[in-house]
């Protein structure tokens, strides 16, 4: 079983039982998992589910964990709707999807595109509001889990079932203190794609 599966299971585990003596707040909790659904309602990239798209739960010893699940905006499905009263915009339209798709830029590239936006804003935003969490233990982690809602995401080279995007608690505290700039933290964030 590799590194990212047995993860993987703890984490599941860790969503599915409640949690008991959390340490951190419910309410900071709260706060970054607004902070997460914001980024993704907000994607020109990600496609979300009505409701609470993020949860997340402190285990001591470990960190925060938050789940949430998105697939890709289908972008040829959104500018057909522009084009709808006019058949000869329709048809304009159409023909310049087809020529793209001559010229290269497969769906599954596409997609490997959006998804590689996808990480870097939800980066942006663990990086913006991750140190907010206190008080967290030290070499405690703040870690997403992002899954599609079913099946893989098909993403270029290789299917993408499971997104691990984790930082050190003490460098996003460092960050929001000003003590560690954007660009170092950043450089620390691991991201780890789980593939088929």
């Amino acid at each position: 079983m590799t590194y990212m599966r047995a993860f993987l299971v703890c984490a599941i585990a860790a969503f599915a039982l409640p949690c008991s003596a959390e340490t951190v707040p419910r309410k900071k909790i709260a706060v970054l998992e607004k902070a997460f659904d914001a980024t993704l309602i907000e994607s020109a990239n990600a496609l979300v589910r009505r409701g609470e798209i993020s949860y997340g739960v402190h285990i001591e010893g470990y960190g925060a964990l938050f789940k949430m699940e998105f697939q890709f905006v289908d972008p040829t499905r959104l500018q057909i709707m522009e084009h709808l009263d006019n058949l000869d915009s329709l048809k304009a339209y159409w023909k310049g999807v087809l020529e793209k798709e001559k010229q290269g830029g497969a769906p599954s590239e596409r997609a490997r595109a959006q998804l590689d936006r996808i990480e870097e804003e939800l980066v942006e935003t663990l990086v913006d509001y991750g140190g907010t969490l206190g008080p967290l233990g030290e070499g405690e982690f703040v870690t997403i889990l992002a899954f599609p809602w079913e099946g893989d995401w098909d993403v270029w080279p290789r299917p993408v079932r499971s997104l691990q995007i984790t930082a050190r608690y003490e460098d996003l505290r460092a960050h929001a203190e000003g003590r560690l700039d954007t660009e170092a933290v950043r450089s620390r964030v691991r991201i780890v794609e789980e593939s088929r």
